[in-house]
């Protein structure tokens, strides 16, 4: 069940799918339901961590434990990750909907902010959150950086998107779909884009195509903050 430790002794493996990309990625361990993250100290992306939404991935523990990182508190050392034997959509889709958070929070991360100060940060909260925006729908605006806006119950989110993510929106593994100008009005086009449309229309007037859970996490500190970014985009059905 989501919230109950994770085995990740050295030398260990777990089974997990992806929820987001390198070179900050995140998974879910499927034996638990806890969600596991890289490491700051970890070198180079592994390669089976670089696959789409919900790639299964055998994750090997590596042989010491990383450094303690207030800022991200399920972060794990890993040596070694290969393909993983593919779940079923059932078990998958019930795992995402105990860890997924929707409706009326008061807050994500344990503030209302943008950001947290690093200073603040003991390692007891969460550093992620798999969040159910509205309606399945993300409004996607700018290019560099991109920023996704949301809705959770009546309040209204802005987050920077990460590299990784990013990139699964711009390759179409995420797909998109042209909508509201930022102006307030409607584009020329509309319905659903090709993957080749999709990558170079990212900017105002897109939104994702499919309903998605967002995976949210705190980034790399940086002149004593921590960001909340959203790290990776999955499919929610």
């Amino acid at each position: 069940m989501p919230g109950t430790l994770r085995l990740d002794e050295p030398g260990g493996s777990l089974h997990c799918v992806l929820l987001a990309p390198a070179p900050d990625w995140v998974a879910i361990d499927l034996a638990s339901g806890a969600l596991v993250r890289s490491s700051i100290a970890a070198t180079g992306a592994i390669g089976a961590l670089s696959g789409g939404p919900l790639t299964a991935v055998a994750l090997a523990v590596g042989p010491e434990r990383d450094e303690w990182d207030p800022s991200r508190p399920e972060a794990i050392l890993v040596s070694g990750a290969a393909q993983g034997a593919s779940p079923s959509k059932r078990s998958v889709r019930k795992l995402l909907s105990q860890v997924a958070k929707a409706g009326e929070d008061r807050d994500v991360l344990g503030t209302v902010g943008p950001s947290l100060a690093f200073a603040d940060l003991e390692g007891t909260r969460p550093s992620l959150a798999v969040l159910s925006p509205e309606a399945g729908r993300v409004w996607l605006v700018g290019e560099d950086p991109l920023t996704a806006h949301f809705h959770l119950g009546s309040r209204a989110y802005a987050m920077r998107v990460a590299e990784g993510a990013a990139g699964w929106l711009e390759t179409g593994q995420v797909p998109t779909a042209a909508g509201r100008a930022s102006s307030g009005g409607r584009t020329s086009r509309g319905g659903r884009t090709s993957r080749r449309d999709a990558r170079g229309s990212l900017g105002p007037g897109v939104e994702v195509s499919v309903r998605v859970l967002l995976v949210v996490g705190l980034d790399r500190p940086f002149e004593g903050q921590v960001r909340k970014t959203v790290l990776g985009l999955v499919p929610a059905a």
